[in-house]
């Protein structure tokens, strides 16, 4: 199994054809088809099921392309970080819901460290994606907003994570 491939997949799959797949990328259908079908014999599993309306993902072809776009994501995050024209640099990275507030701190304190060893970047994102962008080492920090009706929904969210929570504030 290999990247590309895993990007195969997870063009095909935004796809309505193995046609117009092939040209999102670059490639002839025989070969595209060819490499999804080598995948497939190596997983053991049908990623696509094939019918003369076009293509569509299996149950364990849905499972897949979320897996592999986690590991796309992670690859392209380490290409960027090591091999990209910032390599050089520290990343810092804050997740966060769409609070305008939350923005305005974090460009704010961004102007007081205006340190050109360091790739910064925010994300504003909904709440589940906050959590999992630091789950997944996408970003360092995540903020997000709770009220007490859904305090132990997050907690366990944090535990199931494995991520630590520190208040900024509290009523």
């Amino acid at each position: 199994m290999t990247i590309l491939q895993l990007k195969y997949v997870i063009v095909i799959a935004s796809s309505t054809s193995m046609r117009e797949a092939a040209s999102k990328l670059f490639v002839t259908q025989p070969a595209l088809s060819a490499s999804v079908h080598d995948l497939e014999d190596e997983l053991g599993i049908k990623v696509f099921k094939r019918t003369n309306k076009g293509i569509s993902l299996t149950s364990q072809g849905r499972d897949f392309l979320e897996y592999a776009k986690k590991a796309v994501n992670q690859y392209e995050l380490i290409e960027d970080r090591y091999i990209g024209k910032d390599k050089d640099k520290k990343h810092f990275s804050v997740s966060l819901q769409h609070y305008v507030f939350a923005v305005h701190a974090f460009v704010n304190t961004l102007k007081r460290f205006d340190d050109k060893r360091y790739v910064y970047s925010i994300h504003e994102t909904k709440t589940d994606d906050v959590l999992s962008n630091v789950r997944d080492l996408k970003s360092e920090i995540g903020i997000i907003a709770y009220s007490s009706n859904n305090e132990n929904i997050y907690r366990k969210i944090f535990r199931d994570y494995q991520l630590e929570f520190f208040p900024l504030m509290v009523r």
